[in-house]
């Protein structure tokens, strides 16, 4: 490892001073059997979760959405404008459905020509 100082040159490398700055945890080289022996019986975290001991009941909020945080997230999309914003996002929604809406009522208009025509005398097009 290698410390940097701020015009680049080398401040530190490979040394105590270093993982002293950076406090740096000891590389497993560096620990003692008795300490490894220590890691080898702690229980895993999964243990723990299964025995209920790392677990906290969640906190579970029941009710509705209060009208300040969708005034904030309003404001936040629409600066200065937010009811702009919210009656465009509303109207957008509204054509969007009429538009998908209407697509199978056209078809079906434009099918039924072929019902009351020749196939020849059917307008494909505007």
């Amino acid at each position: 490892m290698v410390s940097l100082d701020i015009d680049g040159t080398i401040k530190a490398s490979e040394g105590q001073e270093l993982k002293a700055t950076l406090n740096v945890l000891p590389s497993p080289m560096e620990i003692t059997e008795e300490e490894q022996r220590d890691l080898d019986t702690k229980p895993d975290k999964v243990t723990l979760e299964a025995e209920g001991k790392l677990v906290v009941a969640e906190e579970i909020v029941e009710g509705h959405v209060k009208w300040k945080s969708i005034k904030l997230m309003l404001s936040a999309l629409g600066g200065e404008h937010p009811a702009t914003v919210a009656f465009l996002c509303i109207s957008g929604l509204v054509l969007a459905e009429l538009f998908l809406t209407s697509q199978p009522w056209f078809l079906g208009v434009w099918g039924s020509q072929y019902e009351k025509m020749a196939p020849s005398d059917v307008k494909l097009s505007l």
